[in-house]
């Protein structure tokens, strides 16, 4: 597929597995740069090996390094600076749901917010500007809450009740699977 992102600067969280690795992939495909984070370094350095060998070339880089850091947002973005430029994708991939129950204690809780929620969005926050200012930029972020249909309403979730504008946030609910969150944002010309 030809999703006309070649030569694009992409940044993966939660690169090692799962979905995180399967984008990495086919953005590895589409010809993009890509900066692959997460805390796990031996699988991350895995995914980077698996892309630069079949294409020959290096194009991808890991980044073992923790997103619910606080420096996160910035050591993520400096690298990404320093190997490429300024990012013009931004996938969010990182976190996941950790094993609670119905009495888990707040710092649980709260773990399992910043993780898939805080983390990421700073990371969004401080990455959108830069995209801005250079008139490009995707950001996907993939949270475990519920999936996304683009055009319909959550009648479960009040955070998917909201959308506002086809240039900025596009967001809605699949009826009854809530598996996910999906939050685009972009800024095309």
């Amino acid at each position: 597929m030809n999703y006309k992102l070649k030569n694009k600067n992409c940044i993966i969280t939660g690169a090692s597995q799962g979905l995180g690795k399967a984008i990495a992939i086919l953005l590895a495909e589409e010809g993009c740069n890509l900066i692959l984070v997460s805390r796990r370094p031996k699988p991350l350095k895995a995914v980077e090996k698996i892309i630069n060998t079949k294409y020959k070339k290096k194009i991808a880089y890991s980044l073992p390094y923790d997103v619910t850091k606080k420096d996160a947002p910035k050591k993520i973005i400096s690298f990404c600076k320093k190997k490429f430029g300024i990012p013009g994708v931004l996938i969010n991939s990182a976190g996941g749901s950790r094993p609670t129950t119905w009495n888990a204690t707040d710092t649980q809780w709260d773990e399992g917010m910043t993780l898939n929620f805080t983390a990421l969005r700073k990371l969004t926050t401080e990455i959108i500007p830069l995209m801005q200012k250079k008139k490009m930029g995707k950001s996907d972020q993939y949270n475990r809450i519920c999936r996304a249909k683009r055009g319909q309403y959550c009648k479960r979730s009040k955070i998917c009740r909201s959308r506002l504008g086809k240039r900025f946030v596009q967001s809605g609910c699949e009826r009854w699977n809530h598996s996910k969150f999906n939050f685009t944002w972009k800024v095309e010309n």
